[in-house]
C-alpha cells in the first residue's frame, strides 16, 4: 500500500510576517541601476481560436516519460484533444548545442509521449541570451499564455508573457521585455485569477539579490502585457519550518551571507475554496516541495506554512492537473541532480475538508 502524506489543519501561532530585513532588501532593489527596456508596447490583436491539433500518430517513434530529462514539467490537459501537453525548456530536454527556446511533448496516456516539437524561438534581436526556464502555459480568455523565465548579460532576470492560438504555438511575445519588475532579479512567474477576474503573476523574488528569496504576487492588466499595481510581499523562505539554508552562500566580501531559496510557486483552489500555494526550496533531504495555504482564500491573505514539506526526496518544482479520468496529480522533477532530471507523476487526493493527500 502507497503510503500518505496528510497536509494537517495550521495553528494561528504559524503564521509569518515579512521581515524589516526584507522591506529594506525590497526598497534597495527597487533602487538598483541598469533596467530592462522602457514601458510594453500596445497588445497583439486577439488571435482567432483554432481547431484542435491532429491526434497523436503512435506509429510515429514515442519517448516513454522515465527517458525524457525535464526540469520543472508543467503539465496542461487539452479537453478537446483528449490529450496532454508537457512543456520544457531546449537547455534540460534537448541535446547540447540545441538552439535556445521552449517545447512541448504530447501524450494521450501519460506515459508515453511525442518528441519535442519547438512552441517558441526567440525571433532575430530577441533580449535574452541564457537561462530559458521554468515554461507554464495557461488558458485565459480562450488564448493560451506562456510564461517563461529568461535572461542576457546586463539584464535582470524575469518572467515574460507570450500568448498563441494553440497549445503548440508558436508563441510571440506580448510585451518587449519581462513583466516582473525591472529592477529585480525574478524567476518562476505563475499565472493566478482572482475571484473577481483580476489576473496576477506570481513570482520568486531571487534569493542572489536578497539572500533571503521571497513570493510575490502582482496584478496585472487584462491582456497581461503590463503590470497594474505594485507587488504584493507574500512570504520568505525562511517563514518554512522546513526549510534549510541553500549550499551555495551568495558572494559576500570577507564573509558569505547564508541564502535560502524560493523556487516554482503554483496556487490551487480545492473544491471549497481553500487556496493553497506549492514552492520548492531547500529541505533535509535536498530540494523539497512546501505547501503554503492563504488564511483568507485570497492571494492577499496571510500565507501559512506547513510543518512538513510535501515531497522532501530532492525534488520539486511543482504544479497541480487533473485527468482525464478525474484524478488530481501533483508533477515535479527528481531528482534534483542533472542530467537525472525525470517527471513524476504523484496521485493526490482531496479530503472532504479540502485538505490533500500525496500518495509517495
Amino acid at each position: 500500500m502507497k503510503k500518505t502524506c496528510p497536509i494537517p489543519p495550521i495553528s494561528s501561532a504559524q503564521r509569518h510576517k515579512p521581515t524589516l530585513r526584507y522591506a529594506i532588501a525590497m526598497a534597495l532593489a527597487v533602487g538598483c541601476a541598469h533596467g530592462n527596456a522602457a514601458d510594453a508596447p500596445a497588445p497583439p490583436p486577439t488571435p482567432a481560436v483554432h481547431a484542435p491539433i491532429n491526434p497523436l500518430n503512435h506509429s510515429q517513434k514515442m519517448l516513454n516519460i522515465n527517458d525524457i530529462r525535464i526540469r520543472d514539467p508543467f503539465v496542461l490537459p487539452v479537453a478537446a484533444e483528449k490529450c496532454y501537453y508537457m512543456y520544457a525548456s531546449t537547455e534540460s530536454s534537448c541535446p547540447a548545442g540545441t538552439p535556445l527556446g521552449f517545447v512541448a511533448f504530447r501524450s494521450n496516456d501519460l506515459q508515453h509521449w511525442s518528441e519535442p516539437s519547438r512552441v517558441f524561438t526567440p525571433p532575430e534581436g530577441f533580449w535574452a541570451t541564457r537561462n530559458y526556464w521554468a515554461p507554464e502555459v495557461h488558458t485565459y480568455n480562450g488564448k493560451y499564455y506562456l510564461f517563461a523565465t529568461l535572461k542576457a548579460p546586463n539584464h535582470y532576470r524575469g518572467t515574460q508573457i507570450f500568448v498563441a492560438n494553440t497549445p503548440t504555438g508558436p508563441f510571440t511575445a506580448i510585451s518587449d521585455r519581462p513583466v516582473t519588475p525591472e529592477h529585480w532579479e525574478c524567476l518562476d512567474g505563475t499565472l493566478f485569477v482572482a475571484d473577481d477576474a483580476t489576473p496576477y503573476i506570481v513570482f520568486c523574488h531571487e534569493w542572489l539579490q536578497v539572500h533571503n528569496g521571497t513570493i510575490c504576487a502582482m496584478p496585472l492588466s487584462a491582456d497581461l502585457s503590463r503590470a497594474a499595481g505594485r507587488p504584493i510581499y507574500l512570504f520568505s523562505a525562511t517563514d518554512a519550518p522546513w526549510g534549510k539554508k541553500h549550499p551555495f552562500p551568495a558572494p559576500g566580501g570577507k564573509r558569505d551571507y547564508p541564502t535560502y531559496v524560493t523556487d516554482g510557486p503554483f496556487l490551487y483552489r480545492s473544491a471549497n475554496g481553500r487556496l493553497f500555494m506549492l514552492w520548492s526550496s531547500q529541505g533535509d533531504q535536498g530540494y523539497a516541495v512546501g505547501i503554503a495555504e492563504s488564511s483568507n482564500g485570497r492571494i492577499d491573505g496571510d500565507w501559512q506554512q506547513y510543518p512538513e514539506p510535501l515531497f522532501a526526496k530532492n525534488g520539486g518544482h511543482a504544479m497541480i492537473f487533473r485527468s482525464f479520468q478525474n484524478q488530481l496529480y501533483v508533477a515535479l522533477h527528481a531528482p534534483n541532480i542533472g542530467p537525472k532530471e525525470r517527471a513524476l507523476f504523484l496521485p493526490v487526493s482531496e479530503e472532504a475538508d479540502g485538505s490533500l493527500r500525496i500518495s509517495q
